[in-house]
């Protein structure tokens, strides 16, 4: 198990990472605008009269920071797994 953790850690944090930036899927089975996900918030700042870039870039990096903090505190075992893999024996 000790030689497995920094696969695992690494696969978590890609399995966050590809659920937070879903898109289609809340967008399929969420009908509460209440429950919308941020990326779908994102979109709403575009309508058929415009975009709001300075909503769009606010609320984009207020969806990164999450993933940011996510990557920083998991960073030692992506690492290790990537030069872990490169070994023989």
């Amino acid at each position: 198990m000790p030689m497995t953790t920094p696969a695992i850690a690494t696969l978590a944090l890609l399995k966050f990472i590809w659920t937070w930036n879903d898109y289609i899927n809340p967008l399929i089975f969420l009908s509460n605008p209440r429950l919308y996900t941020i990326q779908i918030g994102i979109k709403s700042f575009a309508d058929k009269y415009g975009e709001f870039y300075s909503l769009i870039m606010t609320a984009s990096v207020s969806a990164i920071i999450p993933l940011f903090v996510l990557f920083v505190i998991g960073q030692k075992y992506i690492l290790e797994g990537i030069t872990m893999s490169g070994l023989k024996g």
